[in-house]
């Protein structure tokens, strides 16, 4: 599973981050691990969204997580400046 954290206000999430996410070797990917994409969208400070990013040490969006298929893992934290070949590497390292 792959988790963007993002707001509609934000424009690395915008401008760097969805673009990523949405690329074709991105989708084909996460078709191929057959993995799920969620959305947290935290555009009105929700304070679930908040507390999960806390949890991981952010004080506010861009944050993108690959939790591996091993639920015994932690999530793979990916870069803000996230390009499409960090996001499939992660999404291997987690299908493992």
């Amino acid at each position: 599973m792959i988790v963007d954290f993002t707001a509609k206000w934000c424009q690395t999430c915008n401008t760097i981050v969805k673009p990523v996410l949405g690329s074709e070797s991105v989708r084909a990917k996460l078709k191929a691990v057959d993995a799920t994409a969620l959305l947290a969208d935290w555009t009105t400070y929700s304070p679930v969204i908040s507390a999960e990013l806390e949890k991981h040490g952010r004080a506010g969006v861009p944050l993108v997580l690959v939790y591996p298929k091993d639920g015994s893992k932690p999530p793979l934290i990916l870069s803000e400046a996230v390009t499409p070949g960090a996001v499939i590497e992660a999404l291997e390292q987690a299908a493992k």
